[in-house]
């Protein structure tokens, strides 16, 4: 066995890992902490002001 192999093994399952949690987050139920938030009721639209954005 090489040094290689259980850097492979390592690197493979960090990216299981990562696509698990990224699913579970995509397909689970929201979390309770979270605030519910709507882009046709935010309350900060009121307070956005009216000065266009500096072009880059």
């Amino acid at each position: 066995m090489t040094w290689q192999e259980p850097i492979a093994a390592l690197v493979v399952a960090w990216a299981v890992v990562s696509l698990y949690r990224h699913l579970r987050n995509l397909v689970g139920p929201p979390k309770p902490d979270v605030p519910k938030t709507d882009c046709h009721s935010c309350a900060g639209e009121e307070q956005a002001s009216s000065t266009p954005l500096p072009r880059r």
